[in-house]
């Protein structure tokens, strides 16, 4: 017995919807479990299913923390933006420097590859100097902006 092409694609897109509804049920009823699981960790009550004819449960309150802490200001905000962003670039300057001298180390002598090899060291080490500097000045500015004394405008 021969199979058409028609057929072999058709069996392919049988495949691929089959994967996909598995990918679905696998996203939304997985997760699920373990967040009913830890929903008396949190105080959130007893999960009750759809159905339950139980209702003598007695919920209690829900208390929700602050994520971000309970002193958090604009400023403290742009800060730590900020010095994710400077952090990320330093670990990028510094892969930058090793893969710089992992060049110049494997260059064998080819003075187009040295040359090409000091250049990214160069630069980096200069990018590296620039993000620390303004790391520094951004610590610095934040930090003044932080503990700077209010003023009152009420008088």
């Amino acid at each position: 017995m021969t199979c058409s092409t028609s057929s072999r694609t058709a069996g392919t897109a049988l495949k691929r919807i089959a994967a996909m509804l598995a990918m679905l049920v696998a996203l939304t009823v997985i997760p699920s479990v373990p967040l009913q699981a830890a929903a008396a960790d949190y105080a959130l009550g007893p999960v009750r299913l759809a159905g339950a004819t139980n209702t003598s449960a007695t919920y209690r309150p829900v208390t929700i923390q602050k994520p971000l802490g309970s002193d958090v200001t604009v400023p403290k905000i742009i800060g730590r933006v900020v010095s994710t962003l400077l952090g990320l670039s330093g670990v990028v300057g510094m892969v930058m420097f090793i893969y710089g001298g992992f060049m110049w180390m494997t260059s064998a002598g080819n003075q187009e590859k040295i040359t090409k090899a000091k250049n990214i060291v160069i630069w980096s080490v200069i990018g590296l100097v620039i993000v620390f500097s303004a790391y520094a000045l951004v610590n610095f500015v934040l930090e003044a902006a932080i503990e700077a004394p209010t003023i009152d405008l009420s008088d």
